[in-house]
């Protein structure tokens, strides 16, 4: 088997999984997300319920930027949270 059936395999398979998951219609509704990139984010999320808020969430993906300050400069860092 070459690689190219290989792939086409396992994006075929990629395909007939994303049309069952209830989750990648949600996320497809986010402009600019198919259904690889649902599948994508699905798999690095892992069980949102880990997660005690929608905040935590987005804190540890990256989508909170903090703003620091220092004479007169603006600099925008990626937030973290600390786990207690």
């Amino acid at each position: 088997m070459t690689f190219g059936r290989e792939i086409d395999a396992l994006a075929s398979e990629i395909a007939q999984l994303a049309k069952h998951d209830p989750c990648v219609e949600v996320l497809t509704q986010i402009r600019g997300i198919g259904r690889y990139i649902a599948m994508l984010i699905i798999a690095e999320v892992g069980e949102v319920e880990r997660f005690p808020s929608a905040r935590h969430l987005c804190a540890w993906a990256g989508f909170t930027p903090r703003v620091w300050q220092a004479r007169g400069a603006a600099r925008l860092d990626r937030a973290s949270l600390v786990w207690a």
